[in-house]
Formats: structure tokens, sequence, C-alpha cells
């Protein structure tokens, strides 16, 4: 069905939808929208206690606490190892990262990936023509892991499918 993910935990590493601790624009509906339908998480390796107060503004000013994020589940580590445990110990029904090193680790711990390689093409709104290599694809060797230009990309796939 096309609402399948509704009340899925979802873990989303912040780094995936901003930019200099601003959620990209292109992601603001998305996460929006998770925030009121599903258990969001939200992870952000970080490096200072200012960052982690940034990762907060971000997410109030993008409306997402309004919305029904749970301040409790917006999480921060120092290093990928943290992300890695953090990951784990969630057990997300999906994960997203953008970091290939952890989504290698967390494919065999979780049932479903999103890889988010900002260097594909993302999906020409409403065009009729189909690339070689479709936006949304199956990871060629990780079976639960699809890898997708952004967040919204594969929701849009999720919901068209």
């Amino acid at each position: 069905s096309k609402h399948s993910y509704h009340g899925w935990k979802v873990l989303v590493n912040f780094q995936v939808v901003s930019e200099s601790f601003e959620i990209r624009r292109a992601e603001l509906d998305v996460l929006q929208h998770l925030a009121g339908v599903c258990d969001l998480y939200v992870l952000t390796q970080v490096e200072s206690d200012v960052e982690e107060e940034l990762v907060r503004n971000a997410c109030e000013a993008a409306g997402l606490f309004a919305l029904g994020l749970n301040r409790c589940k917006v999480l921060f580590c120092s290093t990928r190892k943290g992300k890695e445990a953090i990951g784990r110990q969630i057990t997300p029904a999906l994960y997203v990262d953008d970091d290939l090193a952890t989504v290698e680790y967390l494919a065999a711990h979780l049932p479903h990936i999103t890889l988010v390689d900002t260097s594909l093409p993302a999906a020409p709104i409403g065009s009729a023509e189909v690339s070689s290599e479709p936006a949304v694809h199956p990871h060629p060797t990780m079976q639960n892991v699809m890898v997708s230009p952004s967040l919204a990309d594969f929701f849009r796939f999720l919901t068209s499918s």
C-alpha cells in the first residue's frame, strides 16, 4: 500500500537532509511528513555542544517538534562507531544515511536501509523518460539497501511503487 511506512520507526542521519546545520528545502516536506506519521529519530555526529544546539534549532525551525518529533529522539554521537551503536540499539524499520561504511556495517543488523548518494541525478519530476539508471535502485551487493539521490526521492519512490 502507498502508506505502508506509517508507524515505522525511522532513523535519519541529519547530515543527509541538511547543509551547514540547516534542513535543505527539498527535504523539508518529507521530514515534516515523517515527523507526523512515523516514530522518527534524528541522529547526528557532532563535534561540540554548540553543534548539538544547532541541530535542535534546525529541527525546531522546521516545525518537527510541533509535528510530533519527540525531543528525546534527537540523538547525538561523536564518532562513526557511536552512530553504528545507536543504529543497532534503536533497531529502526528504516535507517537512512549517506555514509557507506556505516551502511555496510548496519546492513547486517537492520531490515531496511536507504543509502543516500547525492552524486546521483535526482528523479525528474513528472518525467515519462526512463533513464538507464533509475534514480532509486537496489544496492548491487546489499539486498536490504536501496540507493537514492535524496530522502525525498526515496519516499516519492516508495509511495509511487
